[in-house]
């Protein structure tokens, strides 16, 4: 018998091990040959062919079953696997094996990696028969392997020998299906801020074009180079707002460009270019260590990655150095940028407030201090330092009108409206009687001085020409006046004239009520806020007429301040931050230094309150009226079921305004368990006062 024998080849990509086969000569001098192993080489495909000398056999030892091991390499990985099978020999097509079949064992040295499928068994009946064929479209090879062998597939079956020669298999390598390639995508979006810092597309703005371009940057010591360059994002009036950025309220706030299928690595952008005027500096946020929260999490562009000197590369603000990385953990990534118009507010003008009244009555020799005058600015606080005085100057022995002026200039340059006081500076009213008596002497005679306390004397009566004249009527009490009297043929001792003084009257400083949320006048908001300011110290009050949370705060304090003239008066425990009767009253009393009593009907107002709340916080204290079901709970029927649950919406908020709700409650709770007369007449008293108090209330704040 001869045999072939088995030697390894590299061709291309492919593996083949190649037999030579003379063919097999029998005893009757007959002659089968082995086919040659039909596949071809090809990229990929590793081929075996086995070194046996011997068919392989079923029923015998199991190294007959088996084929010697080939060396062979192959990777890790999936293969399409084909196994060409034969048998023949003289005589065979009258023996029947039904199980001439065979697979193959993928060892790494003596370990088992893979087997695949059997061959299908050859036909019978036949002198000779061959079976080419995929066993398996996929077989999976988990590791390297060194060797493979074949061996019989119905081992150990001993009913026949099932001879077949294992002639090679094929091994095609099936490409591994490319990884996925993770591509990432960058959003840049933009904000605008309007006039009054809210979210706007820009339409109030005109026309305004912004751009950012990408940058090829080749990268440093700190960054890689670009893996490519970004398109230029730019944006145009009105902005198409699409995107909610702040706040996650479901309303988009601003326009986002996406650049999609980028690969991964770094991305450079440019500053801002805006085509325009009137626009702040832009401020960026690429969120690298930072997310957009707020207006507040933006920072200026930090490009130190592109200047020559690379020192300070490390101090850049990462979250605005105009790069950008797309990696595996975060593929996408989005800019915003955030721009701000720059209004030029307008610089108001200061406020001039006079002190005392603005006519004040002064009769001659009476000394005149100027009361003065306080000013406010909105830029720049409290000029009170800063007036100009000026006008006339005031002569207290000169009869006449002096006009006393009062201007002011803020450090943007605007001029306080001026404000002037009128001093009126008259003659003593000396009461002269008829005749020649009486004062009216011209000063050329013998005089008399005298100065008195005392109240001044009436006007000489009318006299007789040598005599002085008589006395005159007791006139008011006033500040002593040195005065000169002659009679008509002399002169008159014992006359003291006393002259009067006026003293400036202030009137109400603040005129009107002042509420938060309502359309108050900002004249009176100024009055108050410079009030605050300058009087109560509130230093970072800013004078705007507009009454904001800030000012509310403030006239809390100072109603806590002034607790028993301003809130005592109403009953209340807390202070209510709104200036109506007690508050308006309390500042203008600071103010001029003098009580402004309230009017009859201010305090039926004030009193009546004072007494509802007495009654209510009395009905909220009371143990009448607790509810079965706690305190504030509604009360359920214990005949019907049914719950009573009052309606307080309509009720003041705060701590007294729940014992109010509370109280309510527990009324109605009273109500439904008892069903009593007496609880239905409490609740009804309880309504009708909680109804007079809310319409109290709402009115106005205190």
């Amino acid at each position: 018998m001869n045999y072939f024998t088995a030697s390894i080849k590299l061709i291309g990509f492919a593996v083949l091990v190649s037999a030579s086969v003379t063919g097999i000569a029998y005893a009757d001098n007959s002659e089968i040959v082995v086919p040659s192993c039909p596949f071809e080489a090809q990229e990929g495909r590793t081929i075996v062919n086995f070194n046996t000398t011997n068919k392989i056999v079923s029923h015998e030892a199991e190294d007959q079953a088996k084929t010697v091991s080939v060396p062979a390499t192959l990777m890790a990985g999936k293969y399409k696997v084909s196994l060409f099978s034969y048998d023949g020999y003289e005589g065979r097509e009258s023996v029947t094996q039904p199980k001439e079949s065979w697979f193959v064992t993928l060892k790494d040295g003596d370990t088992e990696v893979a087997r695949t499928s059997p061959v299908s068994d050859l036909p019978d009946f036949v002198i000779s028969a061959t079976v080419n064929e995929i066993v398996d479209a996929t077989l999976t090879v988990s590791s390297s392997v060194s060797s493979v062998l074949a061996y019989h597939a119905a081992y150990p079956d001993i009913e026949t020998p099932n001879s077949v020669f294992p002639v090679c298999v094929s091994f095609d390598k099936i490409p591994e299906p490319p990884a996925p390639v993770t591509l990432g995508s960058i959003k840049i979006c933009k904000a605008i801020l309007g006039k009054q810092g809210e979210f706007s597309s820009g339409t109030e703005f005109g026309e305004a074009l912004f751009s950012i371009d990408g940058i090829n940057f080749h990268g440093n010591s700190a960054v890689t180079s670009a893996a490519a360059v970004l398109p230029t994002a730019t944006f145009t009036f009105p902005l198409a707002l699409n995107t909610d950025i702040f706040g996650n309220d479901e309303v988009n706030d601003t326009q986002c460009v996406s650049f999609d299928g980028l690969t991964l690595g770094s991305y450079f952008y440019n500053k801002e270019v805006i085509t325009g005027g009137g626009w702040l500096v832009p401020k960026y946020n690429d969120q690298h260590t930072v997310n957009v929260a707020g207006t507040g999490d933006f920072y200026n562009y930090s490009g130190e990655l592109f200047t020559e000197d690379s020192s300070d590369d490390e101090l850049r603000n990462t979250n605005a150095d105009g790069h950008i990385t797309l990696s595996e953990s975060r593929p996408n990534r989005t800019l915003v940028v955030l721009n701000t118009y720059e209004v030029v507010e307008e610089n108001n003008k200061p406020i001039i407030i006079l002190l005392g009244s603005s006519t004040i009555q002064i009769t001659v020799g009476t000394s005149f201090v100027d009361p003065g005058a306080t000013a406010t600015d909105d830029e720049d606080g409290n000029l009170t330092g800063s007036i100009i005085v000026g006008g006339d100057t005031v002569a207290t022995t000169t009869p006449g009108t002096y006009t006393i002026t009062y201007n002011v200039t803020d450090s943007g340059g605007a001029t306080a409206p001026q404000v002037t006081r009128t001093v009126e500076v008259s003659a003593p009213n000396n009461n002269e009687g008829g005749g020649d008596g009486g004062i009216g002497g011209d000063g050329d005679t013998d005089s008399s001085s005298s100065t008195s306390n005392s109240g001044g004397g009436g006007g000489g009566g009318g006299g007789g020409g040598g005599g002085g004249g008589g006395g005159g009527g007791g006139g008011g009490g006033g500040t002593p006046v040195t005065t000169t009297t002659s009679g008509g043929g002399g002169p008159v001792s014992g006359i003291m004239m006393v002259t009067p003084v006026v003293p400036p009257v202030c009137t109400e400083y603040l005129l009107s009520y002042i509420k938060l949320g309502e359309a108050n006048d900002p004249k009176e908001v100024r009055k108050i806020q410079a009030f605050l300011q300058i009087v109560e110290g509130f230093t970072d009050l800013k004078i705007d007429g507009i009454y904001k949370q800030e000012d509310f705060d403030a006239v809390s304090v100072f109603q806590k301040r002034y607790f028993w003239d301003v809130l005592t008066p109403w009953g209340y425990e807390e202070a209510t931050g709104h200036v109506y009767y007690t508050t308006r009253k309390k500042i203008n009393e600071i103010y001029c230094k003098k009580a402004f009593p309230l009017t009859s009907d201010q305090l039926a107002e004030v009193n009546a309150h004072a007494a509802l709340l007495a009654r209510l916080r009395a009905a909220a204290e009371s143990s009448d009226y607790t509810s079965t079901s706690g305190v504030g709970g509604a009360g359920t029927s214990t005949a019907t079921g049914a719950t009573f649950v009052p309606n307080t919406e309509a009720l003041p908020t705060g701590t007294f305004g729940s014992r109010i709700s509370q109280q309510l409650a527990s009324a109605f709770g009273a109500l439904s368990d008892r069903f009593s007369l007496g609880a239905l007449l409490a609740v009804a008293a309880l309504l009708i006062a909680l109804i007079a108090g809310v319409i109290f209330y709402r009115r106005r704040g205190r």
